[in-house]
């Protein structure tokens, strides 16, 4: 009498291990997994990059950030042609098209940024230190309109506005580099500088608090 209770048990871890093995083979038909580092030329890993992921097929967009070892990675994403692209400041943008795949396992994403040649910004900033701030501003202008890319720019228009005691414009520069690097600590500087000497201490320790300690520190 006891075999049928054996045979019925083994049946049923049988239909058991079939039902997992198709609800594990569902869940990978659905899902993809990205990952990669993000290093410097020298092959340094670089900490904080932006890493923006966009799905081709209906906008969807994921963003996060590079841990100390340059490494990045995100689940649960759909199958299909995804943008990547990496933003570092001081680097020189990247982006890719990149297909995933939720049946076999995706080859990681490996990236080296270059860093923005300074041979661009030398006239700017020339004339930004001999405070000819109007022509400092238009050849950042000029650079910026050349590649949209160089996000890293528009923390130099803010400060030429900012010279030239042209606020809004100067604020407005600081928060499209924000934007593109919400954690640029000169940027953020900058604005809470701004705000605290409008007098708008609310809106100064709001980016003020996003500072890390180290920027806040006595470089002396």
């Amino acid at each position: 009498m006891k075999k049928p209770a054996t045979i019925i048990n083994v049946t049923i871890m049988f239909i058991s291990m079939i039902v997992m093995i198709n609800s594990s083979l569902l869940y990978s038909q659905i899902f993809a997994i990205a990952n990669g580092t993000v290093k410097s030329e020298d092959g340094k890993p670089i900490k904080g990059v932006k890493v923006i992921l966009i799905f081709s097929e209906d906008g969807t967009k994921y963003e996060l950030t590079t841990d100390k070892k340059g490494r990045w990675r995100k689940a649960s994403m759909r199958s299909g042609t995804w943008t990547i692209g990496f933003m570092a400041e001081g680097y020189e943008p990247q982006n890719f098209n990149v297909t995933l795949s939720a049946i076999k396992k995706n080859p990681p994403i490996d990236v080296k940024l270059i860093p923005i040649p300074k041979s661009r910004l030398i006239k700017g900033d020339a004339l930004y230190q001999q405070k000819k701030y109007d022509e400092a501003l238009k050849e950042y202008q000029r650079i910026l309109a050349e590649n949209q890319d160089l996000y890293q720019v528009y923390n130099k228009i803010g400060l030429c506005y900012y010279r030239l005691n042209d606020i809004e414009n100067a604020v407005e520069a600081f928060k499209l580099m924000l934007e593109k690097e919400p954690q640029s600590q000169d940027t953020l500087i900058n604005l809470s500088a701004i705000y605290f000497e409008k007098g708008d201490l609310e809106e100064g320790m709001k980016y003020f608090k996003q500072l890390d300690e180290k920027s806040l520190e006595d470089p002396s």
